[in-house]
């Protein structure tokens, strides 16, 4: 595909993992940095996607308690899963991310 949209960002967000019996059952924060990918060979508009409505689906999680804005369990397995889908459902492409909730941790839901 001759067209790849790649957008970088970051927020910032607590969260407390459900039925997790470790430090990560606590409340605690991330600056995460997610990575996004999109693929395809036509333009709509002149352009893949608009980048500044993908920053805004992100910027909804930064500063928050993500315990207290989705309705699933906020690991960052379910949290590149829920971002995916929400950047797919307004750009009509399939997207892949790569979400870091440290320098050294981090899952790509594709």
């Amino acid at each position: 595909m001759p067209y790849i949209l790649r957008v970088k960002h970051h927020f910032e967000s607590s969260h407390q993992l459900l039925g997790y019996d470790g430090p990560c059952g606590r409340q605690h924060g991330h600056r995460w940095e997610i990575d996004i990918k999109i693929e395809t060979d036509r333009l709509q508009n002149d352009m893949v996607a608009d980048f500044d409505s993908i920053k805004r689906i992100i910027d909804r999680f930064d500063p928050v308690n993500l315990n207290e804005v989705v309705d699933f369990n906020p690991t960052a397995e379910n949290l590149a899963r829920h971002l995916k889908e929400t950047i797919d459902g307004e750009t009509g492409l399939s997207s892949e991310v790569t979400l870091w909730e440290s320098p050294t941790a981090g899952i790509t839901y594709k």
